[in-house]
């Protein structure tokens, strides 16, 4: 039953209904864990898994494990991968193992506390955090600064909802959804102008996107990118109007976009590269 509430009801409500249910009750509280499936098996990780479904899933090694499934014909071995909205570490992690200790993945995370707790958790798996270099940036369309919209709450699920001013989120932005968040200013980037971050002229041979609805934003930052060197894109979809522009942009650049997995809520996960190249 969790599982259905979870992934039936939007993000704001269903951690409502937690608050009614928990409320009185002491909350059990963020430790350390071992993974004990998938890619990270083995792996240390500091989640509180009774809070939510999704830390649940990441120690048993289930979590989106769908685009690991869909990547596992491909050798990853000394790529470069740019993974866009990191949450707390868990796919950059996975990325890092895929691409082993010749590869690199650039992970880039405005929510200073998603940050936070992914650095605590890299301190006990070095040999990955020597892989992973992490951003304090949002990627957008733009070099700039914008409004963003954060929630503190890691463990609750909040802080993966957090999203720049200009997103097309899935739901609504009523006073009513806003005011579950705060609120400031961060430096974006976009992927054309990613050397004046990264201090080095990087291309990546695939660029993973969950930006809670910048996606279209993501793509149109990252023109000369995209059409010069051609990378596997990897992306979550939060709208209606971020699945018209992102697919058109994609075919536009001569793209085959494939559909990874469709969610309740209407967001869905796709896939895209080269017609030539793109695995099925």
């Amino acid at each position: 039953m969790k599982k259905i509430a979870k992934e039936l009801l939007p993000p704001f409500l269903h951690e409502g209904i937690r608050k009614v249910i928990y409320r009185g009750k002491q909350r059990p509280k963020p430790a350390w864990h071992t993974i004990k499936g998938g890619l990270l098996r083995g792996r240390q990780f500091f989640v509180d898994p009774e809070c939510s479904m999704w830390p649940q899933e990441m120690l048993e090694g289930k979590y989106d494990k769908f685009i690991f499934d869909y990547l596992s014909n491909l050798d990853l071995q000394g790529k470069v991968v740019f993974e866009i909205g990191a949450h707390i570490g868990f796919h950059a992690m996975c990325f890092a193992t895929l691409v082993g200790s010749k590869g690199f993945v650039y992970a880039f995370e405005p929510n200073q506390f998603n940050r936070a707790r992914m650095s605590l958790i890299l301190t006990k798996n070095p040999d990955l955090s020597n892989r992973i270099r992490v951003f304090d940036v949002a990627i957008s369309n733009t070099t700039g600064q914008e409004i963003f919209y954060f929630s503190k709450n890691v463990d609750k699920g909040g802080s993966s909802g957090s999203f720049i001013a200009s997103a097309h989120t899935y739901y609504p932005k009523t006073d009513e959804h806003l005011s579950l968040f705060e609120k400031e200013t961060v430096k974006t980037v976009d992927l054309d102008d990613i050397a004046s971050l990264i201090g080095l002229e990087i291309v990546p041979d695939i660029i993973k996107i969950d930006v809670e609805g910048a996606e279209s934003s993501v793509l149109q930052g990252a023109v000369k990118m995209i059409t010069c060197h051609r990378p596997l894109i990897l992306m979550e979809i939060h709208s209606i109007y971020n699945m018209l522009k992102s697919d058109e942009f994609l075919r536009a650049a001569g793209y085959k976009v494939n559909l990874l997995r469709e969610e309740p809520d209407g967001r869905c996960f796709i896939a895209a590269g080269p017609l030539a190249e793109v695995t099925s």
